[in-house]
């Protein structure tokens, strides 16, 4: 069925085409298909009689055209002339008032622009609103349609808002100044299309440059005084765009309009109802915190100053999701701001907060959750200790119930930020009221279930991840270490109102708390141990295996300090028995992981003291066996690497530790623990002299019974086997503690001699052996000494006997034996060898009694072993020991001396040592030898050569050293300890140098023998060694030594400086030393060239080899050593000159004489033999090669006048240099000035 409506007069003459058929879609019942002429809709619009409400259905009519009918839209798009004419009316219908209609006519222009997309019609559109709101400007009212519609066309068509802003903006100022217009609407249609400009970011910073002032106090304006809803969002909307750009931030920020300002106008727009407005100022906030972040904090202290945060914690009782995200963001970003909890909004916003977790939890709304126990976190974080938090034990009750629900909540996120609000909860001073004793449970029970289910993995062998480790694991610690601390330091869970109890509620320690408050703490402290012993031991493996991080094990070893500070608790066995063996396995980790740090080494100290101590003090109760054969021993020696580190800082806490070890172990008679591993801990801690002040008499007692009888309650090894590591602990004890420690006769502590020898051999036995002479006669010395011989005997034969004899009634039998008659039992120096070196050492005390009873016990113990004829005792043997032991210092000091009493001593050991030295060193070791010839020759550093009986000592001394390098060289020729101790001992050499320096014709055999000595010392010391010393020491002699007859001296003489110049020609200083000698020499000596032909040979060779090096040059000592030595070897060997002439030699020798730089120096035999060299072409060759250098030298000798007249030779030379150089290539001004200044020097000598 067919409808014709909206037909003219003129509609046959019409075009067919423009007659349409579209169906009706409004009908929804019925299937109506009208048909419309297009023509005859335009002509009624164009009527001007035709009636605004009929026209407004022929708009409507053509607007159901142009949205359905698919014919129409190519029609007009097809006839540009009919769309423009069609606009044109439409644009003019604009001036009707009606509303309505012009919504109409705004949505068919815009319909019918969007479909043409022609650029001249949509320009002449453009056109015609530009000169419309340009012309109106006094009457933006009249032009609001069209104002309108620019809105509408450029948010329609795209890209058009660019276009606009370059072509027209001349229509600006007009919106902009609209922007405050009385009339709502012309507000709104301004608005919108500034908007649309400012939300480009290429249009944004030229229309701020010019329009930013008036846009910003239109935004203020707006802001302050509008009502209208609508306007407000865009105006919103535009400052949100606004704030991006760094200038119209600052400068609205500052900006202030009759009272009002952002803040004020932000403020106002949060107490309003409408939820649209409050989002659009939410979102304003936000993006004006971040920027103001990074721009200028004036914009957060605005909004603190305005009470934004006062609105924004209210608005968190909102159940808008939406609404909660955006109120926790801004208050997140205001929270850092300095000054935010000056204005005291976080005290009265926890409660807001709390009630929005709340809420949030019931929405299950996980990303929101983090988000305020972010907020919490950070406010519980900051808050000043001035200001208290909570006002009230409600709000108390409120925050640790919501942190405990957080604790239930089963996601990750929620998890860690709500164990980091927990840890600044308890972390804050502020905190003054009593935290009641049920929310803590909960909380602590939270706690254990997420430390269980962690731990879980690994209890079905399964591996956490470390990420796991690092952050979970470490904030549960750090939440129980914080709940312990605040059950230390305040009165917790006391029940009574604060301010009528009677205990200050913020009292420091446990002691201090009142009667009342025990029971409370008692049960918290229970609950946490219940809890570790629950999740301590996989909690500690999950950390040992995975974490690498000090702090995490500092907070757990921290806890646990905590926790055993509780007095009214008593731990369970089983809880002993984790704990003891969970952080035991820790302990491996942390020692083969990384190296302790002080304040970790400090923690590690307490917690296995006050460990220990609950452990030892109920040993009878449980079995620690377990505990001790699995990590004990680990832990000690992971204490004895801290106390090693750490000895200034960890030494209280390790001191407790070993005190109540020592005492478990003296009550418990060391049946729990292996002996070796006791005496290994011992002996460390007490050679660092950890226990010597704080041990009470009774464990020194128990100790020193230990040390010396502690092999008894050992089922292995001989009976009296005593470590020495142990036995050294026990003579460093001695040295501190007092007499009444020991037994009640001194003696007895000889009746292990096994134990005795051990310790008297330890470098700490001075002052022990100095105490037994102090407290004990010589008689009961030489008794015990001998009694412990037999006892010793008898132990070894009878243990060799039945081995498996039993302890006790050995030990009666000893004592038998000791209590029976004292026979005189043959002592042997080998079980004495301990005994006399610590005599020996007791020779040189200050105190004459003490050294007098250490002479007659030496002489006695040498005298019985001169009186035993048993062949298995070698008198020497012990000697040898005991030579090899003994300090060097002690001889030293005792030759120094002069006392009568220091006479007895020497007389007493000299004879040993003579008897020695004259038994024939054979099956001897070199490592012996090397150790005897330095206490040997340090002794000779003493001897007075002066002294008949010295120089007797001293003579056996070096007889022994000769045949000791000797055998030593013999044995192992690589081996040249003996040759450094020699050579590198400057005292030594200075004696040798004593001994050559004196005239003593009677000193002239060991003369010889000191030459020898080093002759045979220089061929083997190696080329590194330094050797100065010994060099000039037998440089400055070698006249001493030629003054006399002695052929023998002087081939000693040459043989020792051919080794030496061979071993060490590198050194300058040896081929100084060497030349110059052999020129003193030399003069001294008219025979020289007749006895001793083959040394010249020998230094004639010297003599090339060191011209050849050509090391000398430069040194002027040197080369006139050389020169000498030629000129005497000249005069001396009627071979030299030919010898001389033989090539290379020649050459070798021109070029050094050629280098010398003062001529002057030559001998007269010198210049002769250069002259003759000279006669040779290749020496002619070889002096023009120098010839520069030597007719400068020339030049200078003759400028100052060192060549005199009567040097014949000289001048000869000169002239034939002066000829030679006319041939060369040279300076001939050189060369006439030297011939000029030789005439002169003629004449003037003429």
């Amino acid at each position: 069925m067919e409808q014709n409506v909206f037909k003219t007069s003129n509609h046959p003459r019409h075009s067919s085409i423009w007659t349409i058929k579209c169906k009706n879609f409004d009908d929804v019942l019925t299937t109506k298909t009208s048909t419309s002429c297009v023509a005859c809709l335009v002509e009624l619009l164009e009527e001007p009689s035709y009636l605004i409400v009929k026209k407004k259905l022929v708009l409507s009519e053509f607007l159901r055209l142009l949205q359905n009918c698919d014919q129409l839209p190519l029609l007009i798009t097809h006839n540009y002339d009919v769309l423009k004419n069609t606009v044109i009316i439409l644009i003019d219908l604009l001036e009707v008032t009606e509303e309505n209609f012009l919504a109409l006519v705004i949505e068919v222009c815009l319909k019918l622009l969007n479909l043409a997309k022609s650029d001249p019609l949509t320009t002449l559109v453009l056109d015609f609103i530009a000169n419309q709101i340009v012309n109106n400007n006094s009457n933006v009212e009249k032009c609001l349609p069209i104002i309108v519609l620019l809105g509408r066309l450029l948010d329609t068509l795209t890209d058009l808002h660019k276009t606009y802003y370059r072509y027209y903006n001349n229509t600006i100022p007009c919106l902009a100044a609209s922007l405050v217009h009385p009339n709502t609407d012309v507000q709104l249609a301004a608005l919108y299309i500034v908007v649309l400009l400012v939300k480009d970011p290429t249009i944004r910073p030229s229309l701020l440059t010019d329009y930013q002032c008036q846009l910003a106090q239109a935004i203020i304006v707006i802001l302050s005084s509008s009502s209208s809803v609508p306007l407000l969002c865009n105006v919103l909307e535009m400052v949100r765009v606004l704030l991006v750009e760094n200038s119209f931030l600052q400068f609205v920020v500052q900006l202030r309009l009759k009272g009002s300002s952002l803040g004020s106008a932000f403020k106002s727009l949060l107490q309003n109802r409408k939820e649209s407005l409050q989002t659009g100022t939410l979102l304003c906030v936000l993006e004006l915190l971040t920027r103001s972040r990074s721009i200028t904090p004036a914009a957060s202290v605005l909004l603190l100053e305005a009470d934004i945060a006062e609105l924004l914690f209210e608005r968190l009782y909102s159940r808008n999701s939406y609404h909660i995200r955006l109120l926790f963001q801004c208050l997140t970003l205001l929270s850092e701001v300095p000054t935010f909890f000056s204005h005291f909004h976080s005290v009265y916003g926890i409660d807001s907060i709390i009630s929005a977790l709340n809420t949030l939890q019931q929405m299950n709304q996980k990303k929101l959750l983090v988000d305020g126990l972010i907020l919490l976190r950070n406010i519980l974080q900051r808050q000043p200790d001035n200001i208290t938090l909570f006002n009230n034990v409600n709000s108390v009750k409120l925050c640790l119930g919501v942190l405990s629900k957080m604790m239930d909540y089963h996601n990750r996120d929620v998890l860690v930020v709500t164990l980091e609000a927990a840890a600044y909860m308890f972390k804050k001073e502020h905190l003054l009221l009593p935290v009641p004793f049920e929310l803590l449970k909960d909380l602590c029970k939270a706690l254990a279930y997420h430390v269980y289910s962690l731990c879980k993995p690994l209890l079905q062998g399964r591996k956490p991840s470390k990420q796991a480790v690092e952050e979970k694991y470490s904030q549960i610690i750090t939440v129980f270490h914080l709940l312990l601390e605040q059950a230390c330091s305040f009165c917790v869970a006391c029940e009574k109102d604060p301010r009528t109890c009677e205990t200050n509620y913020r009292a420091p320690m446990l002691k201090e708390t009142s009667e009342s408050c025990v029971k409370p703490v008692e049960k918290f402290a229970k609950l946490l141990l219940e809890i570790t012993d629950t999740c301590s031991l996989p909690l500690i493996m999950a950390i040992g295996e995975n974490c690498l991080n000090h702090e995490l094990y500092q907070k757990v070893f921290s806890y646990l300090n905590i926790l055993y500070k509780f007095e009214h608790v008593n731990m369970t066995p089983q809880s002993m028995k984790l704990s003891a063996s969970g952080f035991l396995m820790m302990m491996l980790q942390l020692k083969y992981k990384f190296s302790y740090n002080k304040t970790l080494a400090d923690l590690i100290c307490l917690f296995y003291d006050k460990l220990f101590q609950c452990l030892f003090q109920h040993y009878y109760r449980i079995s620690l066996m377990e505990v001790i054969s699995t990590g004990l021993r680990n832990c000690f020696f992971c204490l004895r690497d801290i106390y090693q580190e750490f000895v200034q800082t960890s030494e209280d806490g390790t001191k407790e530790f070993i005190l109540t070890l020592l005492y478990f172990c003296y009550i418990n008679h060391y049946e729990c623990l292996p002996i070796k591993i006791l005496f290994d801990i011992l002996d460390h801690f007490i050679s660092c002299h950890v226990l010597l002040k704080v041990l009470p008499e009774y464990l020194l007692k128990s100790l020193v019974f230990l040390l010396a009888w502690g092999s008894k309650y050992s089922n292995t090894g001989p009976k009296f086997a005593v470590s020495k590591r142990s036995a050294i602990s026990l003579v460093q004890l001695i040295e501190e503690i007092q007499p009444s420690v020991w037994f009640a006769k001194p003696s007895d502590i000889f009746l292990n001699w096994s134990f005795v020898e051990l310790t008297l051999t330890a470098e700490t036995s001075n002052k022990v052996l100095e105490y037994w002479l102090n407290t004990v006669s010589v008689e009961d010395i030489q008794f015990c000494l001998k009694r412990n011989a037999a006892i010793t005997s008898s132990s070894s034969s009878s243990s060799s006997k039945n081995p498996s004899h039993d302890a006790e009634d050995q030990t009666v039998n000893e004592e038998k034996e000791y209590r029976g008659t004292r026979d005189v039992v043959p002592l042997s120096l080998i079980q004495c060898r301990g005994f006399l070196q610590a005599l020996f050492v007791q020779l040189t005390n200050p105190n004459e009694e003490l050294a007098k009873k250490a002479i007659l016990l030496m002489n006695w113990i040498i005298t019985q072993n001169q009186e035993n004829k048993n062949e298995d005792c070698d008198h020497h043997t012990i000697l040898l020991a005991w030579l090899e032991e003994t300090a060097s210092a002690c001889l030293h000091s005792l030759l120094l001396k002069h006392s009568p009493l220091q006479a007895t001593s020497i007389c007493s050991i000299l004879p040993v040592v003579t008897r020695f030295l004259e038994k024939p060193l054979v099956n001897r070791s070199s490592v012996f030898d090397c150790k005897l010839v330095y206490h040997l020759v340090n002794l000779s550093v003493h001897l007075d050569i002066s002294n008949k009986e010295h120089q007797k000592m001293f003579d056996r001394i070096f007889c022994y050293l000769t045949f000791a390098v000797k055998h030593v060289l013999d044995s192992a020729p690589n081996n040249n300890n003996v040759v450094s101790l020699l050579i590198q001992n400057e005292k030594f050499l200075e004696k040798l140098e004593m001994v050559l320096q004196n005239m003593n014709e009677g000193l002239l055999v060991l003369k010889i023998q000191v030459i020898h000595l080093l002759n045979q010392l220089i061929k083997t010391v190696p080329h590194d060694t330094q050797v100065v010393h010994p060099v000039t020491i037998s440089f400055d002699n070698i006249s001493i030594m030629y003054e006399g007859h002695n052929i023998t001296a002087r081939h000693q003489v040459f043989e020792f400086l051919s080794s030496l110049f061979q071993a060490h020609f590198q050194s300058a200083v040896v081929r100084v030393h060497f030349w110059s000698s052999l020129s003193a020499v030399t003069k001294e000596t008219t025979n020289l060239a007749t006895t001793h032909s083959k040394q010249l040979r020998k230094l004639y060779i010297y003599l090339q080899q060191d011209i050849v090096k050509n090391i000398t040059t430069g040194h002027s000592e040197s080369i006139q050593c050389l020169l000498n030595m030629l000129d005497f070897l000249n005069v001396n060997n009627s071979c030299f000159e030919q010898q001389i002439m033989s090539q290379p030699w020649n050459h070798v020798l021109l070029d050094f004489l050629f280098r010398v730089h003062n001529l002057a120096d030559f001998s007269d035999s010198l210049l002769s033999l250069i002259i003759k060299f000279l006669d040779h072409e290749d020496c002619i060759e070889l002096m023009k090669y120098h010839m520069n250098n030597m007719l400068k030298n020339a030049h200078i000798m003759l400028k100052f006048g060192r060549i005199q007249p009567e040097r014949v030779l000289m001048w000869s030379l000169l002239h034939k240099l002066t000829n030679v150089a006319m041939t060369c290539d040279v300076d001939e001004s050189l060369v006439l000035n030297v011939k000029a200044m030789m005439e002169d020097s003629n004449d003037s000598t003429q």
